[in-house]
């Protein structure tokens, strides 16, 4: 018992001893920090290490997307300077801030302040050569990261973007911001670079570029005020491309509206429409209550009164004025047809199975602001709830739960969960963790998620889709037009609708789960018209990209490896992707065509930006600019 006690006592006085070390050493350093001499050298003397670089985003191939280079800070204490305006007048000219505003800073009672944070090499290296000679020697630079994110608009909305500590603030880096990061603080003490851990996502960014630019057209066409585009591997839930307008640049991030910032894929709440159609036929099928071959009659308009007396009146847009099955209850987008479909279930069997279907929870996705969106439990409906929740009102979504609910109809029934994290490994290229397929549960028979996809294929194929019709390609989908809520009134606008569509395809052994979303169009409302014809040119994108020999996954787990002989390139067709190769990897490629077009190298470091898009025919081209930082 004494033992132990002494013991006990023991590791109190050596935790109490650490502790003590550690105040101490933090209260030194703070002291250095306020009264250090008018050499630069002792101003603040960091180390490399003492900023924590932090870890890599990829895509699923190992291009990177988000990545730290190496900068400054540049500090001073306004106590030790001599010639304020001089000094202000300087610094104003190489970092182009108001010399006023440099004078003011200067003029501070401050011991120690940051002049401006991440400043470009070209800025660092000619303060550096005007310190050799004598001048600006309170002034001094610290080792810094500045964030890059070389495919700019096309992955912000995903990646995210940090701030100036290198501490994520949206994105991907927010919400894994304790697996990029790292602990400064041990970092410091311990006097030892920490071991940076990197993340490859599931997206790829050769699908992701060629749906953003697609994108890019129907949102310009039509401009709605927002889009999203989603596009999944069926077979084991990786989004491949996650595409959304407005975009923004995250190397700029500060220069646009919050909202804008946010992954609007799992943060937006909206009605879905006609496209909730097809889970309910799948409900309904499920229940064992629901022939094929039953039909009802759909003149236009349904109408019922319960025993509490309440009345309830449900109409079809457009209505085929004949009896139909329930293929034909999708074809035509019958709003009466789901009204006497969803009459053979009880409102709390129709509720569960929405549940099971992944309404009203949480996806899991790693963004902030998740949303779970909007489903009542069944003792708070009406009448007419269980009908309207059937065609796609009285419901939230989000769009990641639409690609969720998607998944079990795309895999026999089974939902999956969607993933965007592929792995997570080590500088050293050692893997931490891999993310696999992930099987939720099982919500529907497999005969009833096939029969589905066939209704949805007849969709496609007898006119209620026709310009989704893409030769030697079975594709199953359904589209949806519905009223937006108005957001002053809370009642249904005239004005204001949301426009989609949901392609599953191959029908019989899907592959690729695509969903498109506009958020109020302002030309053409219907989706049918705006999202089939953005869906049919995505679709064929990626068969192209898929079913050519040209196309070749870059994996680059260290850096990209380009061809250094002509003899070595033979692409004399079509102008290369020089985006996140280096300058003299740029040139290298570039000796090959100075002679066919005027070239002009804009900045030092990774090409973010070419003026002339990659696979543009060589003979088309009179100038090229490449953009590097």
């Amino acid at each position: 018992m004494t033992k132990r006690i002494l013991n006990n006592k023991y590791r109190i006085k050596t935790i109490l001893t650490i502790f003590f070390g550690i105040t101490l050493l933090t209260i030194y350093k703070y002291f250095t920090l306020m009264a250090f001499n008018n050499s630069p050298d002792n101003i603040i003397p960091l180390k490399s290490n003492d900023i924590a670089k932090r870890g890599a985003i990829y895509d699923r191939n190992g291009k990177p997307i988000a990545f730290s280079s190496k900068s400054y800070s540049i500090g001073t204490n306004p106590q030790k300077i001599e010639n304020i305006v001089s000094t202000s007048e300087t610094l104003g000219a190489i970092l182009q801030i108001d010399s006023r505003i440099l004078k003011e800073k200067l003029s501070s009672n401050k011991g120690f302040l940051y002049l401006k944070r991440k400043i470009k090499r070209e800025e660092s290296d000619l303060i550096k050569r005007i310190q050799a000679e004598g001048r600006l020697s309170n002034i001094a630079l610290y080792p810094d990261y500045t964030r890059i994110y070389p495919f700019r608009h096309a992955t912000s909305n995903i990646t995210g973007f940090v701030g100036t500590d290198n501490l994520g603030l949206e994105g991907i880096e927010f919400s894994l911001n304790s697996i990029l990061g790292k602990d400064k603080t041990k970092q410091q003490f311990l006097n030892q670079e920490l071991e940076t851990n990197n993340i490859y996502l599931t997206i790829d960014m050769d699908i992701q570029q060629g749906v953003s630019k697609i994108a890019k057209k129907y949102f310009k066409e039509n401009n709605p005020e927002s889009l999203i585009t989603l596009v999944m591997n069926s077979q084991n839930g990786e989004i491949l491309s996650m595409v959304q307008f407005p975009q923004y640049d995250a190397n700029f991030y500060s220069e646009y509206p919050e909202e804008i910032r946010k992954n609007l894929s799992s943060s937006l709440t909206y009605e879905p429409g006609s496209i909730n159609k097809i889970f309910t036929v799948a409900i309904i099928l499920e229940s064992g209550k629901l022939s094929l071959e039953e039909k009802f009659l759909d003149n236009g308009i349904y109408q019922k009164q319960f025993p509490s007396g309440e009345k309830i009146t449900i109409k079809t847009l457009n209505p085929p004025y004949k009896y139909i099955d329930s293929t034909g209850i999708l074809i035509y987008s019958s709003n009466v047809g789901i009204a006497y479909i969803t009459e053979k279930v009880s409102n709390e069997y129709f509720y569960k199975k929405l549940l099971d279907f992944g309404f009203g929870e949480k996806v899991g996705f790693p963004f902030p602001g998740e949303t779970k969106g909007l489903l009542n439990h069944y003792s708070k409906w009406s009448g007419r709830s269980k009908a309207t929740i059937g065609f796609g009102q009285e419901i939230g979504v989000s769009a990641v739960q639409i690609l969720q609910a998607a998944s079990i109809l795309g895999n026999n029934g089974i939902m999956l969960k969607p993933r965007i994290i592929k792995k997570i490994n080590n500088d050293k290229g050692e893997n931490i963790k891999e993310f696999d397929k992930e099987e939720i549960r099982r919500v529907i028979s497999k005969s009833s998620a096939q029969k589905v996809l066939k209704m949805m294929r007849e969709v496609v194929n007898k006119g209620g889709i026709p310009n989704l019709k893409i030769k030697n390609l079975d594709i199953s989908a359904k589209s949806g037009t519905s009223q937006a809520i108005d957001r002053k009134t809370g009642k249904y606008s005239e004005e204001d609708y949301t426009s989609s569509i949901l392609a599953i395809y191959p029908t019989e052994q899907p592959k690729y789960i695509i969903y498109i979303v506009y958020r109020y169009p302002k030309k053409i409302i219907y989706g049918t018209r705006i999202a089939a014809p953005m869906a049919k040119e995505i679709i064929e994108f990626i068969e192209h990209q898929q079913n050519t020999t040209a196309y070749k996954k870059i994996k680059m787990p260290s850096k990209i490896k380009i061809p250094k002989t002509a003899t070595n390139y033979t692409n004399k067709t079509y102008l290369p992707n020089f985006i996140n190769l280096s300058k003299r990897e740029a040139i290298d490629i570039l000796k090959y065509y100075e002679n066919t077009m005027k070239i002009k190298i804009n900045g030092d470091g990774f090409v973010y930006k070419q003026s002339i898009s990659p696979n543009t025919k060589l003979e088309d081209i009179a100038e090229l600019e490449l953009y590097l930082k």
